[in-house]
């Protein structure tokens, strides 16, 4: 595979801005500013319609479990290398359908999820999306992933199937490694192992991000490849934790050129529009699934994620979807000081962003998890 050619960084944020945080590299670090303490298989979905559902609030019932000091850190590189998923056993529960999700999580408070084929524009559903509660076995450990097949559904349904499965093995057998080194090698091993199905026309682009409590620290590591993105809301702030690979970045157009490739009409070979891809081995010396990653340490202003596929991103800004979420749960009445918003709005979340989605024009099929850390 086309390794990416760009040098690791260590990003810095003394603030968070309002908008997109955006990476350079194809590895990210991020340092938070502190609290301010105050699957799914697509079905036959006609029109505006979509499934919607999430899961209840875990047991413990408390408002964040994110911990740490005053002052979050977030490492990748030479700090991230001694982070590591000490996992052993058989993971949970596994939900790749919105009627399936797990009635409460350990890992995290909530997860909402919602999808819509979006008939107005495409006859069939390609995405797909997987949410592991109790991943490798650890109650602290989750697993959220959606994935946009394009070209037909095989090789998003396929990742639906092996890639968390692929990842907790790499994460078990290589402990001496790093998670996003994990990560970077499960994306690969796992898009070899499908290109032996014989598959030839499909594929699809992916977000995958894990959630870990690690003693008093907690993280969550992002990997991605294509144009699926995660957003974290960090004291109501948008912070991008994955990088687009669009075939008309530069330094994608570079690497497919120098793979004897080219890009025409913004499409890579004059027909994808992503330059990272699982799939697409008919486009592979040039369409590498390997992914853009970062490891983040959250504080408890760390609210939640978005994590959804370009049906969303290509008609919301990443401070608009994060605005969304916060607006749909805000509490209609005043309600004490920490009180957490009502489960039944938290549980729609999902479902408000790819409503959202499809009023303002989004051409695609559309997937959203909001995942409530």
């Amino acid at each position: 595979m086309a390794a990416s050619g760009r040098p690791s960084s260590t990003k810095e944020l003394a603030g968070i801005k309002s908008g997109t945080s955006r990476a350079s590299a194809s590895t990210q670090a991020t340092e938070l500013p502190a609290a301010r303490v105050a699957g799914g298989k697509g079905g036959g979905i006609s029109g505006t319609a979509m499934i919607s559902s999430g899961t209840a609030v875990g047991a413990s019932g408390t408002d964040s479990k994110a911990g740490g000091s005053s002052k979050a850190k977030v490492g990748t590189g030479s700090s991230s290398a001694k982070l590591r998923i000490p996992l052993g056993g058989t993971s949970k529960y596994v939900a790749s359908t919105v009627e399936s999700l797990p009635a409460a999580c350990t890992s995290v408070r909530l997860v909402s999820a919602a999808e819509a084929m979006n008939a107005a524009y495409r006859s069939t559903m390609e995405d797909a999306f997987v949410v592991v509660d109790a991943f490798g076995g650890d109650e602290k450990t989750g697993l959220f992933a959606v994935y946009d097949g394009h070209g037909g559904r095989f090789v998003a349904e396929y990742l639906r199937t092996h890639l968390h499965d692929v990842i907790e093995r790499e994460l078990l057998d290589k402990r001496d490694r790093s998670v996003e080194e994990c990560l970077k090698s499960s994306f690969i091993a796992t898009d070899i192992e499908c290109s032996r199905t014989g598959e030839a026309a499909s594929g699809a682009t992916a977000i995958l991000c894990i959630v870990r409590e690690q003693g008093p620290r907690r993280y969550v590591y992002t990997a991605n490849c294509g144009d699926a993105r995660a957003v974290l809301c960090h004291d109501g702030k948008a912070v991008r934790l994955s990088m687009d690979h669009k075939a008309t970045d530069e330094p994608e157009k570079r690497r497919v050129e120098s793979a004897g490739g080219f890009v025409v009409r913004k499409r890579v070979m004059g027909v994808l529009a992503v330059a990272r891809a699982f799939g697409d081995f008919a486009f592979k010396k040039f369409v590498t699934p390997e992914p853009f990653t970062s490891t983040t340490k959250l504080n408890a202003a760390s609210q939640f994620l978005v994590i959804a596929c370009d049906g969303v991103w290509d008609v919301l800004e990443d401070q608009e979807a994060v605005d969304i979420v916060r607006e749909h749960v805000r509490p209609k009445a005043p309600a004490p000081s920490g009180t957490p918003p009502a489960a039944a709005a938290m549980r729609s979340a999902g479902e408000r962003i790819v409503r959202e989605s499809l009023r303002r024009g989004s051409t695609d099929n559309v997937t959203c998890l909001v995942v409530f850390l």
